[in-house]
């Protein structure tokens, strides 16, 4: 009775000892596939965010949806408004068309004998059409001053003004040159310099702008380089417009050709920018691909050694009669759930984390910070700060995510769960019950 009793122990022992196992690595296969997925989440929303916002910016601020342009670049185009009046009557898509004229020259701060010399992008732009474009004025935000482009009106950046003029007073004078050449350079062509005076200055979020660019109405930089020629049109269309068929109805109007224009799209002007930026996603996310690749070989693994320990379970379903279908269906089951369970637990805290991701730099911050000050003397401490924006030029982390890229992602990784699961289950589920102890998986 004693010796039943005491093997009773053991067999119950082995078989809790069974169960702690099995469970602890179900647990374990949980919080890798879901801690994988959430990192692979929070990466791509802020991926497309700084993507987006800087598209966002690099369209809507220094380019347009669509330009207007002459065939040949090199021949100039005389700024003619009845094509701007023709383009509204006949897309009513257009939301504003914007003649402008990109240059690069050097603005000259003091005086123009002793200045400093700071090369900058000068756009000239239509005032009255500029006002139109709702999007850019969102985005073209006027900090000191007002958007006032008449008599010789020059519009800075923050911070251009900022690290140049100190935030000149406004309506304080400065010199821009008609372009940069080497005599420009050499200091020949400065004294051609027309005086112009500061209207204000603009903030867009986007440090190229606000540090290099400056803005004047057309007809100061007509006079400023002596030409009436202009680069182009630039369009804004509607919101929940298709760009795209707008572009097209526009390059199908006959009067295009016979001012000699074509139109180009934004993809088309920034298409090394948009596929740089391609590049770099589908980059990332083939890493990614590679880390999941290896949890499926980990769950492959793990799922193998599970079966090995079950092969008297195994052994017991096949005598009672069952099919090896029937033996797929149990462990199957049981890895959709864990595919299912992990995949929506990672997208859960992914998201969260994503859209919470600056306060939790400061909680970390706050802690490691605090254990520095205890072990650092106070003479060498200096605060961590892991999202600085004065490098980065960004105050807030902007995360995007779309509803195809996340049901994408989420049944990939429940595909991989269930291919890595089902190989080691098949071969298992078709071994015959007298071999089934002998036969290796």
């Amino acid at each position: 009775m004693k010796n039943h009793n005491f093997k009773f122990r053991i067999y119950a022992g082995k078989k809790l000892a069974e169960r702690k196992s099995g469970a602890s690595v179900f647990a374990a296969l949980f919080a890798g596939i879901a801690g994988s997925f959430a990192v692979l989440i929070v990466v791509i929303g802020v991926m497309n965010g700084f993507q987006d916002n800087y598209i966002t910016r690099r369209i809507e601020i220094a380019s347009y949806h669509a330009v207007i342009r002459p065939v040949n670049d090199k021949l100039g185009y005389v700024y003619d408004k009845a094509v701007v009046e023709y383009l509204y009557r006949n897309v009513p898509e257009i939301e504003a068309a914007v003649p402008f004229c990109d240059r690069d020259i050097l603005i000259l701060f003091r005086n123009k004998i002793d200045s400093d010399r700071q090369p900058v992008k000068l756009r000239a732009i239509d005032a009255e059409e500029m006002q139109k474009d709702s999007r850019f004025l969102e985005l073209f935000s006027i900090t000191h001053g007002k958007l006032d482009l008449c008599d010789n009106k020059v519009i800075l950046g923050e911070e251009l003004g900022w690290r140049e003029l100190s935030f000149a007073r406004l309506n304080s004078p400065v010199y821009l040159t008609p372009d940069i050449s080497l005599q420009t350079l050499a200091g020949r062509k400065e004294k051609e310099a027309e005086e112009f005076r500061v209207g204000g200055y603009f903030n867009t979020g986007s440090y190229d702008y606000d540090r290099y660019w400056a803005f004047v109405s057309l007809s100061s930089f007509f006079g400023l380089t002596g030409t009436n020629q202009i680069d182009g049109i630039g369009l804004k269309f509607k919101k929940k417009v298709n760009r795209r068929t707008a572009a097209e109805k526009i390059r199908s109007l006959p009067e295009l050709e016979k001012y000699g224009l074509e139109i180009k799209t934004a993809e088309e002007i920034n298409s090394a920018y948009f596929a740089a930026l391609r590049l770099e996603k589908t980059m990332i996310l083939f890493l990614f691909v590679i880390i999941f690749f290896m949890v499926a070989v980990n769950i492959f693994g793990t799922l193998r050694l599970v079966i090995l320990e079950k092969k008297e379970k195994i052994l017991i379903l096949k005598a009672l009669g069952a099919m090896p279908r029937d033996v797929e269906h149990i462990f199957l089951f049981e890895s959709l759930i864990l595919a299912f369970g992990a995949s929506a637990v990672g997208l859960l805290a992914g998201t969260f984390i994503s859209y919470n991701i600056l306060a939790i730099f400061a909680v970390v911050e706050c802690i490691i910070n605090s254990a520095l000050r205890i072990a650092v003397p106070t003479d060498f401490f200096k605060p961590l700060v892991i999202y600085d924006t004065s490098i980065y030029y960004q105050t807030d982390f902007l995360v995007k995510f779309t509803f195809a890229e996340l049901a994408a992602m989420f049944f990939l990784i429940v595909l991989l769960t269930l291919l890595s699961a089902y190989i080691p289950v098949a071969k298992a589920a078709r071994l015959r019950p007298n071999k089934i102890l002998q036969e290796p998986l």
